[in-house]
């Protein structure tokens, strides 16, 4: 990671495939945020819970986070992990990550009802306690998704027929040697998939791997609270 984030003190022990397989020992900065933002204001955490905080000043929390494990050494979910894979996708490409989505993943699979990092974006209203999120780019990677269950079983479909990597690049998510490759974990009984959510919404994505043909199954589901 030295190589686009040179400020990074443990950027040379940790690898891109590191972040794409879960194991870099990142804090996540979500679910973790008391470890990776440490030393926080009040203020200065609002600012990043409403959307606010510029990826500049995410970038020097990450640089003073001490690793939860060496990386490579175990795996545990960090969004932190998928919000710096999408900041390495800008600096190659440079696109936005935004655009970089619209044109080489839902246009090209006819993914008519996904966006990504806007606010609000949901047709129907969630339950008890539940809120939108209001974070946007800031997620941007991690959990910035709108989508359906039509468009995630079209999702599905195009990535693992082919059509959006290759063979051998979908080689390790089938194999998926430790349990969890880029964004599925094994499931067991021959499934893979994701688990996972915003404050408003969960949902389950499983695909069953059949030699006849994948079977595939996507459930939403509003937040109670």
């Amino acid at each position: 990671l030295d190589k686009f984030f040179p400020e990074y003190p443990h950027g040379s022990e940790i690898s891109v495939d590191n972040l794409l397989h879960m194991d870099s020992g990142i804090p996540d900065y979500i679910n973790d945020s008391m470890k990776f933002f440490a030393g926080r204001t009040a203020e200065g955490y609002e600012a990043f819970m409403t959307g606010q905080m510029p990826d500049e000043e995410i970038l020097g929390y990450l640089y003073k986070a001490e690793l939860s494990f060496e990386p490579g050494k175990k795996t545990d979910s960090s969004s932190t992990n998928y919000y710096l894979l999408a900041l390495i996708l800008e600096q190659v490409t440079g696109m936005t990550y935004e655009d970089y989505m619209q044109a080489y993943l839902f246009d090209m699979c006819a993914l008519e009802n996904t966006t990504c990092t806007e606010t609000g974006n949901m047709t129907s209203i969630p339950q008890g306690n539940g809120k939108y999120t209001t974070l946007g780019r800031v997620i941007r990677g991690a959990g910035d998704m709108h989508s359906n269950v039509c468009d995630i079983l079209l999702w599905n479909r195009a990535l693992l027929t082919g059509k959006v990597l290759d063979e051998a690049q979908l080689k390790d998510i089938k194999e998926m040697p430790n349990g969890y490759a880029c964004g599925f974990e094994d499931m067991g009984g021959g499934a893979i998939g994701s688990i996972g959510g915003t404050l408003s919404y969960g949902y389950l994505d499983l695909v069953y791997q059949n030699p006849d043909g994948n079977v595939y199954f996507v459930m939403m589901i509003p937040k109670a609270n």
